[in-house]
């Protein structure tokens, strides 16, 4: 999972392409899509290219499973998300 991190991330930071990026780390969560730090790291890279509404759905795709809904650190992910982007009507 590091080996997809690290691409998606030198896509992203160091050849300045997001699609890229974003495609490397959906391509990891096919074999990787349950380990919690490899999440966090695709988390992270979203938020570092302000995709708020993919943010959204890799969020309620992880509370809807029940291995990944009892991840802390997702979790504490979340809510940094929610206090960041959050209102009213996305709490619905």
């Amino acid at each position: 999972w590091q080996l997809y991190a690290a691409a998606g991330k030198m896509e992203l930071f160091m050849n300045r392409a997001p699609l890229p990026a974003r495609k490397v780390f959906e391509f990891g969560m096919r074999e990787h899509g349950k380990i919690v730090p490899f999440l966090i790291q695709f988390i992270n890279t979203l938020y570092s290219m302000n995709e708020e509404a993919n943010m959204r759905v890799m969020f309620d795709n992880f509370m809807n499973d029940e291995e990944l809904k009892c991840s802390r650190e997702l979790w504490d992910e979340y809510l940094k998300f929610e206090i960041t982007y959050g209102d009213l009507p996305s709490i619905d």
